[in-house]
């Protein structure tokens, strides 16, 4: 587990994802506004099935990696806000598709951009040289943190569609 502050001294924790965060994905997807579950899941979304609640949570740790970002109220329960996750493509071993989700209430605090690097550093770590996804062309919040990256460019794909390709190299 791994600490980070917030723009504004708020203390929270980075940790890998288990089989155990299940419900705390069901909690945090319910939290969600619509417009966030949009540009995450490029569509509405209402709930997960368990087969995607187990490609979430049982992951190897190297080919499917996924991050909790959370803080521990004062009853020890854990409150999760986000997650970033990435699955290595089949047809290219070094590269990877990634995703990241906060809480709307969260956002622009400057959590996003370290779970980001979090992200990138476990995924080198793993052999990974390149990231890769797609993005609504109006998600202004995840527009501006790809922005502050290094080695990520965007290309517009059509149907309010961004791909994302980012070279690892310089982390």
């Amino acid at each position: 587990m791994k600490e980070i502050i917030a723009k504004d001294g708020s203390t929270f924790f980075i940790r890998p994802i288990t089989s155990e965060d299940k419900n705390l994905l069901i909690e945090g997807l319910d939290k969600l506004s619509e417009e966030s579950k949009h540009h995450r899941f490029l569509g509405f979304k209402k709930a997960f099935t368990e087969k995607e609640l187990k490609y979430l949570t049982e992951l190897d740790g190297i080919n499917q990696v996924g991050l909790a970002l959370g803080f521990e109220n004062e009853d020890s329960s854990v409150e999760g806000i986000g997650v970033a996750r990435y699955h290595r493509l089949k047809d290219n071993y070094s590269r990877a598709e990634f995703a990241i989700t906060l809480l709307d209430n969260m956002q622009g605090k400057g959590l996003g951009t370290q779970l980001m690097l979090e992200l990138i550093l476990n995924a080198k770590s793993n052999g990974v040289t390149h990231f890769e996804g797609l993005l609504e062309t109006t998600n202004e919040q995840m527009i501006a943190l790809v922005k502050k990256l290094e080695g990520f460019t965007f290309s517009n794909i059509g149907n309010g569609l961004l791909k994302i390709e980012g070279d690892l190299s310089s982390y």
